[in-house]
């Protein structure tokens, strides 16, 4: 994931002169089939993390407007992401590992 928001911040900033735009959006658990019509399991995750497909996309809209890179909606999600870059790398793996996630 974080791969894919430095690559998504370098080919906006490479584009962008040819007035193309980028933006990653980072949406989180959100209801949508997707999960259902992959198969997936997902009775594990509290409801509390899932997010509504409609605040997914207007946070997301409003963010591209600002001229946003990476758009990570919901203050939750915003928390996490912040709190995932200052927790040593060792320590989100054995948490990752622990949740299942």
């Amino acid at each position: 994931k974080a791969w894919l928001g430095q690559f998504s911040r370098t080919a906006a900033g490479e584009v962008e002169r040819k007035g193309v735009r980028v933006m990653a959006l980072c949406p989180g658990f959100t209801h949508t089939e997707l999960h259902q019509r992959a198969g997936q399991d997902t009775s594990g995750i509290p409801e509390f993390m899932w997010l509504d497909a409609d605040q997914v996309v207007a946070e997301a809209m409003r963010d591209y407007a600002r001229g946003r890179r990476v758009s990570v909606p919901a203050a939750r999600y915003k928390f996490l992401t912040a709190l995932g870059m200052v927790t040593p790398p060792q320590l989100l793996d054995r948490i990752t590992a622990f949740l299942r996630l």
